[in-house]
């Protein structure tokens, strides 16, 4: 949980709905975490994300599977023989299964067990013969040790983490355009709650402009502005209603709801001004260990660091270390009749192989893989140097944004405070006469804009929270989203 989000808590009662606006039977009312929660279901975004995953999750899986042996059944033949010059027929039958085992130390262990034997017409054994070859070959330079024989593995396991980082900053952004647009309802029915409530306080005026000139204290000419106003006023409703459409359309695509339908917000715009903003130090600590472009950096430069290791292992001779073990036992008749005499032998070969590329083609091919592994390890660190100090630049803007918004939310209340009690003086002078319609028109108007500064500094204030979180990657942390759960 990040310490210094203020969130949108629950209304303790929410405003009254504007002037002439029912719910609908398509309406829906979402607390905040709960259209967070809807979203990481509903979103296409992320379905697709979802359906991604598990093809990855299966590569993932078969890579891990890179030292685990290899079976196959090898031949298995039935074949009818005779000799020549004889009417005997002899029928063989041959089975020869096979393993290969990869060791992490870049060798490879072949296992060849055999067995076939021959048999007359009535079924009994003429001969038979079984057998196992083992056959080690261990690179001794190119190819060899560990960093190249558990490449595979680390490689895979180095996607996925990668893939799993897009997988959370997909989350994350789709949870912080939720933040946003949610926000934005609610900001765009304030808007019009504001808009109303001044349209009703210029009809108020006009009232009692009316007043005044039925009891000939006003010109009938002065009433003219207080109209023009009240249009202006009427107006700025409208557009604020079609930005409140707006905002709910906006939010119904990111939540998969229906065009007609309507989000009731339950949240209201609620922030303590006296919070202490977040620490700078703190915050960058938290940027290092979660910041999405950060981490994914740093997977790449470890990914051009083994790309180089194993190119500059690729430049080696090739000298391999080999060892091919046979045990053989087989069967024949001997002197006795009846009787089988078996013979056991143990055949091996231990020697070296070597291979001295010299101007080939493909050690040409060699050559230009190693600079272009030495290019991208440079590359991958530049890339990380450029991403430390974007990293470092977006928290700072983002405790700098915090910091001014809650000085802001401050001020923007005592504005509002301050423009709320002018326009009171002045609309008991319009009622004594003592004040003008302009001088009311323009504190009404600073009265809205006092209004709308606050309700933008508010919001502001919170998407510039939500904006940091999203930044040093402490969005899931904050919102409690279990990232495994969502992959199933």
């Amino acid at each position: 949980m990040v310490v210094w989000a203020c969130t949108c808590g629950p209304a303790q009662a929410r405003d009254a709905e504007p002037d002439g606006e029912v719910r609908g039977i398509h309406d829906i009312e979402l607390s905040l975490p709960q259209a967070v929660g809807r979203a990481l279901h509903d979103n296409p975004t992320l379905i697709d994300a979802k359906l991604s995953r598990r093809v990855q999750r299966f590569d993932l899986a078969q890579a891990e599977n890179w030292f685990v042996p290899e079976l196959g059944f090898g031949t298995l033949s039935v074949e009818q023989t005779a000799d020549a010059g004889d009417d005997a027929e002899f029928y063989r039958l041959a089975a020869g299964p096979g393993m290969l085992l990869r060791l992490p130390t870049g060798g490879t262990v072949d296992v060849s067990p055999s067995w076939s034997v021959f048999l007359d017409e009535a079924g009994h054994t003429v001969s038979d013969g079984a057998g196992v070859r083992i056959r080690l070959r261990q690179p001794l330079l190119r190819g060899g040790g560990l960093t190249v024989g558990t490449a595979p593995v680390r490689l895979a396991r180095l996607a996925e983490a990668g893939h799993m980082l897009n997988f959370e900053a997909a989350i994350m952004d789709v949870v912080t355009a939720v933040i946003y647009r949610y926000r934005a309802v609610i900001e765009a029915e304030r808007r019009e709650v504001i808009d109303q409530g001044a349209l009703g306080r210029t009809r108020d005026t006009l009232a009692v402009n009316r007043s005044l000139i039925d009891t000939g204290r006003m010109a009938d000419a002065a009433i003219a502005e207080t109209e023009a106003e009240v249009a202006r006023r009427e107006l700025a409703l409208i557009r604020s209603q079609d930005r409140r459409d707006d905002a709910h359309r906006n939010l119904n695509v990111m939540l998969s709801l229906d065009v007609g339908a309507r989000v009731i917000t339950t949240e209201q715009a609620t922030i303590d001004a006296r919070a202490a903003p977040p620490d700078l130090e703190a915050v960058m600590a938290l940027a290092q260990a979660g910041h999405t472009a950060y981490r994914r950096a740093l997977l790449n430069v470890e990914i051009a660091e083994l790309g180089m290791a194993l190119a500059e292992n690729d430049m080696l001779w090739d000298v391999s270390f080999t060892a091919d073990v046979e045990l053989r036992r087989t069967g024949s008749f001997g002197d006795l009749p009846g009787e089988l005499v078996r013979d056991l032998t143990r055949p091996y070969t231990v020697g070296i192989a070597l291979s001295v590329p010299f101007g080939d083609a493909a050690a040409k091919a060699r050559r230009r893989a190693r600079l272009a592994a030495r290019t991208a390890v440079r590359q991958a660190e530049q890339a990380l140097a450029s991403t430390v100090r974007e990293m470092e630049t977006d928290v700072r803007n983002g405790v700098r944004a915090i910091r001014v918004g809650l000085r802001g939310v401050e001020l923007a209340q005592r504005a509002l405070d301050l423009a709320a009690e002018k326009l009171e003086v002045e609309q008991d002078k319009l009622r004594l006469g003592r004040s003008t319609n302009f001088r009311v028109t323009r504190f009404q108007a600073d009265l809205v804009q006092a209004q709308v500064s606050d309700l933008n500094a508010r919001i502001g204030h919170l998407n510039a929270v939500a904006a940091l979180d999203r930044t040093v990657g402490g969005t899931l942390a904050t919102w409690d989203i279990d990232v495994e759960a969502l992959q199933e």
